[in-house]
C-alpha cells in the first residue's frame, strides 16, 4: 500500500489504523516525527509496528512539544516497545500528552509499571512547576523559542501536572499483583481527579 506520509504528518490528527504497515515503515514515521510541531493526535493502533516499530516511535514522541493523544494498540509490542514507551513518558516534551492507548499488546508486568512510574513522576511538584510557568511567561521573556526551552527543562526536572489523565492498558496479560500496584498509583496520584477526566482501563 501506497502512502503518501509526508503529507499525512502535516495534519493535526494523523490516522494510519490497521493498515499493517510494519517495523520498517514505524521507523520511517519516527524519523518524519521527530521533533514535529503539527501533530496532537497519533491513530496507528493495528499496524504489526512490533518492539522496533515501537521504540522507534517512542523517541520520536518524546520529542514532540504538541502531541495529546497516541493509539498503539494492537502493534505486537511487548516488555521492550513498553520500556522504551515508559521513557518517552518520562521525558516527553509535552506536559498536555493526556491519552496513551495500548490495549492489545503484550507489554507485560515490567513495562506497564514502568508506565506508571512515569506517569506519578511526571504527576509531581505540579503546583511549583505552574508558579515557574507563570514566572518564566513575562514580557521579558519574548523569545519563543527561549521560552519553549525554558518550559521544556521545567517540564523534565520539576514534573508534568496533567501527564496522561487517560491510559488504556487492557488486554496485556498483566498479572493481579501488578494491576493492584497500577490501580493504587494512578489512585494517588490522580484521586483528585474526576473519574470522568481521568480513567485507568485495565484487565
Amino acid at each position: 500500500m501506497c502512502v503518501d506520509y509526508e503529507a499525512t504528518i502535516t495534519r493535526e490528527v494523523v490516522g494510519l489504523q490497521f493498515l499493517s504497515l510494519g517495523p520498517q515503515i514505524a521507523v520511517h514515521l519516527g524519523a518524519i516525527l521527530t521533533n514535529n510541531c503539527q501533530v496532537t493526535e497519533l491513530g496507528l493502533s493495528g499496524n504489526a509496528f512490533g518492539n522496533p516499530g515501537c521504540v522507534a516511535l517512542s523517541k520520536a514522541l518524546a520529542t514532540m512539544p504538541f502531541i495529546a493523544s497516541v493509539d498503539l494498540g494492537s502493534n505486537d509490542i511487548t516488555e521492550e516497545g513498553g520500556l522504551a514507551l515508559a521513557e518517552a513518558v518520562n521525558s516527553c516534551a509535552n506536559p498536555k500528552w493526556r491519552t496513551l492507548c495500548l490495549d492489545k499488546n503484550n507489554i507485560g508486568d515490567k513495562a506497564a509499571l514502568a508506565i506508571t512510574d512515569a506517569v506519578a513522576n511526571g504527576c509531581k511538584n505540579g503546583d511549583f512547576l505552574q508558579l515557574l510557568q507563570q514566572t518564566i511567561a513575562t514580557p521579558a521573556t519574548n523569545n519563543t523559542l527561549m521560552f519553549f526551552h525554558l518550559q521544556l527543562f521545567a517540564h523534565r526536572f520539576v514534573g508534568k501536572p496533567d501527564l496522561l489523565d487517560v491510559l488504556f492498558i487492557k488486554w496485556n496479560g498483566l498479572s493481579p499483583e501488578t494491576i493492584d500496584v497500577m490501580r493504587n498509583t494512578w489512585a494517588s496520584v490522580k484521586g483528585t481527579k474526576n473519574s470522568a477526566e481521568a480513567c485507568l482501563a485495565i484487565n
